[in-house]
C-alpha cells in the first residue's frame, strides 16, 4: 500500500516523486549490457537524500557504498525482497538519507568544474 508504480512520468514531475520517496530502487540484471553504465536515477536519488537499493552492477557500485547510502543486491527476487526488508526494518533511514545526500556531493558539476579549472591552470603554468 506504500509502493507506487507510475511508469514513465514527465521530466517536470520527477522532483515531485523524488520528494515523496523514502527509498529508490535501481534494478539492472547483472548480465545486462548496462552493467557498466549506472542509470541517471542513482545520482538523482542520492542527491535528494534517498537511499538506493541497487543490483551489484559495475556502474551501480561506483555510486552505492553498501549499507552506507544504500544496499547492493543480487538480481534474484529473494535478494531484492531481502534488501527492501533490511532497508526498511533494520537501517536508520534518517542517517542513511544524510549519507546518501553527502555521497552525491562529489558528483556535483560545479565541484567537478572547479577541479578541472585548477588542473587547467596548473597545466597552463607548467607549459612552456
Amino acid at each position: 500500500d506504500r509502493v507506487i508504480f507510475k511508469g514513465i512520468v514527465p521530466f517536470t514531475k520527477v522532483p515531485d516523486y523524488l520528494s515523496a520517496s523514502d527509498i529508490g530502487i535501481s534494478y539492472i540484471p547483472l548480465d545486462s549490457p548496462q552493467n557498466i553504465q549506472p542509470p541517471l536515477k542513482i545520482p538523482e536519488y542520492l542527491a535528494n537524500g534517498i537511499p538506493v537499493i541497487a543490483t551489484k552492477t559495475i556502474g551501480n557500485k561506483m555510486y552505492i557504498k553498501n549499507r552506507y547510502n544504500g544496499i547492493l543486491m543480487n538480481d534474484s527476487i529473494k535478494s531484492i525482497k531481502s534488501a527492501i526488508v533490511e532497508l526498511v526494518n533494520k537501517c536508520d533511514l534518517k542517517i542513511m538519507s544524510r549519507q546518501a545526500e553527502n555521497s552525491a556531493k562529489k558528483f556535483d558539476n560545479i565541484l567537478i568544474a572547479k577541479k578541472l579549472k585548477k588542473i587547467y591552470k596548473d597545466v597552463r603554468n607548467n607549459v612552456k
